[in-house]
């Protein structure tokens, strides 16, 4: 079975990896069992590809932090497909497992000396938020600096609002002038990471910020789901009057959203949901009753 064989073949790829490290020489990702990997990863969408996307995603044993560290530093290495698939599993599997080897691997590719993809820099950095360890907040804030004097193209904008998201996962509001500026970029996938960021940070002034990204064709439902993680009165005024709203989809997320906020039972199956001034009305109740 495709399995069994890609199974095999992670194992000894694990073995390679480790024996590499205990030699002192460099991986090779062009030989043996990591070759292979790397020469699967090429053949995207096969149904070895899909066997060894599964497996790496799921590697969970720090004997194979060699094999993760290895495939994401030599992304630039790669075969092109296998770069745009194998590396971004190693990401996902190394945020898992911690300890200082995988944190320095990813802060080493987040670097741009590493001569990394914008779009895998990008990822290290939600990943290093997502991780959790305090020790990638210096890392992550040369980043940070590091973009802010240098290129402003889209992508690195991309990676700079994900760059200041990851601190504030980490506690760190060192990105959040980042942020605030990027909701005002011209390319909706940076006003996409900077929504987030501003709902992670959650500054005082959070409402305020995100209320006219409500009307932002591309941004909008990021908007509203951010404005109900808030969750503030002033985030629930928001969203009301969008109950109305001529976009069906909108109107029935902001429905939905401020039914959950407010502690009010909706039927969706029944096929009549509340309009705006009913929302209204069981919202001016219940602040009556506070």
């Amino acid at each position: 079975m495709v399995e069994d064989e890609v199974h095999e073949m992670v194992t000894r790829a694990v073995r390679e990896a480790v024996d590499a490290e205990e030699r002192g020489v460099l991986v090779r990702l062009d030989q043996g069992a990591i070759g292979w990997i790397c020469q699967v990863s090429d053949w995207w969408p096969s149904e070895q590809a899909n066997a060894a996307q599964t497996m790496i995603r799921s590697l969970r044993d720090p004997t194979a932090i060699p094999l993760l560290v290895a495939l994401v530093t030599g992304a630039r290495q790669m075969p092109p497909d296998c770069a745009q698939s194998l590396p971004y599993w190693c990401v996902e599997a190394a945020t898992a497992i911690p300890g200082e080897r995988t944190l320095a691997a990813l802060l080493e590719v987040l670097t741009e000396s590493s001569g990394n993809t914008t779009d895998l820099r990008a990822a290290v950095a939600e990943a290093l938020g997502d991780r959790g360890d305090m020790h990638a907040i210096d890392g992550l804030r040369t980043t940070l600096t590091e973009i802010g004097s240098g290129q402003s193209d889209g992508e690195h904008r991309w990676l700079k609002v994900k760059t200041a998201t990851a601190l504030a996962k980490l506690g760190d509001a060192g990105g959040l002038a980042v942020a605030v500026d990027a909701l005002g970029d011209e390319w909706a996938p940076v006003r996409w990471g900077a929504v987030q960021a501003i709902e992670v940070l959650r500054p005082p002034n959070a409402v305020e910020l995100l209320s006219p990204l409500i009307h932002d064709p591309d941004a909008r439902h990021d908007a509203i789901r951010s404005l109900a993680e808030v969750g503030t009165p002033e985030a629930i005024d928001v969203l009301i009057p969008l109950a109305d709203d001529p976009d069906g989809d909108v109107a029935e997320l902001c429905v939905m959203t401020v039914a959950k906020l407010i502690g009010l039972r909706v039927d969706h199956n029944a096929g009549q949901l509340p309009d705006r001034a009913g929302l209204a009305a069981a919202w001016q109740q219940i602040r009556q009753t506070e």
